[in-house]
């Protein structure tokens, strides 16, 4: 009797170990605030939430949703005070912060990306400001965007006033639209949708060239890296897979469809 009870000690010894050294209970992840059509919105939809939930029903763990404007996100997941922020386009400087799922050359792995996706601008459908590719053509005033938006260093290298914007994403499309900047630079799909409804709607336009097309990664801190390096690599790995199931590609149809 006792030998069976202190091998069932040592079993359930061994599977706390295992639990602790591999698999944690939950992951709390931070977000940037607002609707961020069609990727991540409040009410908890949005095709990011899509393919982190069915993440975390494969590894077996709780995702706690968190959101702060996003500076405040990297600064939290630097500190160790969550375990991820997303969706994170990279940037050197970012690794000061956190980690992202890197490739044998060095560079963040594609393949283990939430998303693909651009900047364009954002303007007053009588404004005659245009972006060829390259530069901008009749520039005149600031350029808005979300404060701690990787887009903002490109702006600044092709000559723009940049103006940051605190809190929602809608704020940055109000500056154009009460004439304090003459265009906002947004993510790509959440300016469509921010221009397809009210007060926008009729009055504001995407200039067609993009600024730029990129991936966007789920970003782990270094803390979690280090009490649980297996786990964290796991969870690059399953974003993989999920972002190529058939729940997840009927929710893109669902969503990018108009």
């Amino acid at each position: 009797m006792k030998r069976a009870l202190l091998s069932l000690l040592i079993a359930i010894i061994s599977i706390g170990q295992a639990c602790a050294q591999g698999r944690p209970h939950s992951l709390t992840l931070c977000s940037g605030p607002g609707d961020f059509y069609p990727w991540h919105m409040t009410g908890g939809i949005g095709l990011n939430l899509v393919l982190l939930n069915r993440v975390a029903a494969k590894l077996g763990v709780k995702i706690i949703y968190v959101s702060y404007p996003w500076k405040r996100c990297l600064l939290e997941m630097k500190n160790g005070q969550v375990d991820g922020a997303f969706a994170s386009s990279f940037k050197t400087d970012r690794l000061e912060m956190g980690a992202y799922p890197m490739a044998d050359d060095g560079k963040p792995n594609p393949d283990m990306r939430l998303m693909i996706e651009s900047y364009h601008l954002y303007k007053l459908k009588d404004s005659n400001l245009s972006w060829d590719g390259k530069q901008f053509i009749h520039l005149t005033g600031p350029i808005s965007t979300s404060l701690g938006y990787s887009i903002v260093d490109q702006l600044k290298e092709s000559g723009a006033e940049v103006e940051e914007v605190p809190g929602k994403t809608q704020a940055s499309f109000d500056m154009v639209l009460f004439g304090h900047a003459q265009a906002t630079a947004m993510v790509t799909q959440v300016g469509d949708w921010v221009i397809s409804k009210p007060p926008y709607l009729g009055k504001m336009e995407k200039i067609p060239t993009a600024l730029v097309q990129k991936p966007y990664f789920l970003m782990l801190s270094y803390q979690l890296l280090k009490d649980q390096p297996d786990f964290a690599h796991a969870v690059w790995d399953a974003i993989s897979q999920a972002r190529e199931s058939a729940e997840y590609k009927q929710a893109e149809k669902s969503f990018l469809t108009p």
